[in-house]
């Protein structure tokens, strides 16, 4: 059991590479941590962390397998409880979800409000970043499942739906917009949550040198409604934001990136965990997305 609690505070120690910060986070002093790793250590014979002068404390190869086996060991944890729970029809414990940004804003931000009404004893904890950070969050075992973008490589997948790359322009246009002819000064390029298809745009040889690139969608709507030029962003992101006196375009070379729920194993989720991704697929059925 001991060694148990000194497992859960050495993943704190590795989340923050800080003695310190892992010491506020936990309520307690900080030797009170030194010691605990210290006797982790001894008791594993093994070295967790070293100490470098501007970095801080950074795991050695043996203390990343470790933190490893230890994040599994808390996903058990957490799955034993709540399968005790579920069999006197309660949900209850923890879920971790990783997602990109906009897909947190346009699925999950209404998804997590009806789910705490029906599911008050869940606590639900969300890490956003971009799809290569989800990605690794899910590989490291920091989140139950997450909500990306394709490619989805080896990672389990339930697909929600298909996004694609459009322009928006100004003036009104009978034909779709060829990017290979643009002038490249012309084009205003939206990045939000579409880190995929700038990767193929790229692959596609579309030159980027000269062309505005925003990370926000309003941004780029507001340099198109002033005139400024051609806009070229997500249709699903650009159906989250209010437009005004813009057309929606069509545009060559045709980009489509799937949005999904991705995990390495939908069977192993905890019953919380798969409640919610349960009701974020039956939801999104039901919405005008």
């Amino acid at each position: 059991m001991v060694m148990y609690n000194n497992l859960k505070i050495f993943t704190i120690v590795a989340k923050h590479k800080s003695i310190t910060k892992a010491a506020k986070e936990l309520f307690v002093s900080q030797p009170a941590v030194s010691k605990a790793i210290k006797n982790l250590e001894d008791e594993l014979q093994v070295k967790l962390f070293q100490r470098d002068k501007r970095n801080g404390l950074y795991l050695t190869n043996v203390g990343e397998k470790i933190l490893l086996l230890a994040r599994q060991m808390e996903e058990f944890e957490n799955k034993i409880f709540q399968t005790a729970y579920s069999e006197n029809n309660l949900l209850s414990g923890q879920i971790k979800i990783a997602s990109i940004p906009i897909i947190t804003t346009m699925i999950l931000v209404p998804i997590f409000k009806i789910f705490k009404e029906k599911y008050p004893f869940v606590n639900i904890e969300l890490m956003e970043g971009t799809t290569a950070e989800v990605r690794e969050a899910i590989l490291e075992h920091r989140v139950d499942f997450g909500l990306s973008t394709s490619p989805f490589q080896d990672l389990e997948v339930k697909f929600l739906l298909t996004d694609k790359m459009c322009a928006i322009s100004k003036q009104k246009r009978s034909h779709e917009i060829n990017l290979y002819n643009e002038p490249a000064e012309n084009l205003i390029f939206c990045q939000a949550g579409q880190e995929t298809a700038m990767e193929i745009l790229h692959s596609h040889k579309i030159d980027f040198s000269k062309s505005f690139i925003v990370k926000q969608p309003e941004t780029a709507v507001k340099f198109v409604e002033e005139n400024y030029g051609l806009g070229v962003i997500s249709e699903f992101v650009l159906s989250s934001i209010s437009t005004k006196n813009i057309y929606q375009i069509d545009i060559t070379p045709k980009i489509e990136i799937e949005l999904g729920i991705v995990a390495t194993d939908f069977s192993t989720l905890s019953p919380s965990a798969s409640k919610m991704v349960e009701m974020i697929v039956e939801n999104l059925k039901k919405s005008k997305i």
